[in-house]
């Protein structure tokens, strides 16, 4: 997301292949409102939250979750994850969870500190 939203701010050359990700630019100008696709953050392994224009999901490596209406509860009071009226929006927001996480680095950090 950061690369492609600077070729778009500065108008910057973009590279000869496609980018994977997406242009912001339009929304930090104030041009758009909407990103066009749902925002995927990992914190972790497995533990991944999802958020589109409406909605914000957290899902648990155990399976359990929380979703919120962002719209009805910006403070993420009332946990929607179990409520059947709400499945389809957990499965839609479930669809852009990764299926495969990479496993931790093994790189000795400690190396790194001074």
């Amino acid at each position: 997301v950061l690369y492609p939203t600077l070729v778009g701010l500065y108008g910057l050359s973009p590279p000869g292949h496609e980018l994977n990700e997406f242009d912001l630019s339009a929304v930090i100008k104030g041009l758009a409102n909407e990103r066009g696709k749902p925002i995927v953050n990992t914190y972790y392994r497995n533990y991944h939250s999802v958020r589109n224009e409406r909605f914000r999901m957290i899902q648990y490596p155990d399976g359990t979750g929380e979703l919120y209406d962002m719209q009805q509860d910006p403070w993420e009071w009332k946990n929607l994850y179990l409520d059947p009226d709400y499945t389809g929006v957990r499965k839609s927001l479930a669809h852009h969870i990764p299926k495969h996480n990479e496993p931790y680095s093994t790189i000795p950090w400690e190396r790194f500190e001074s």
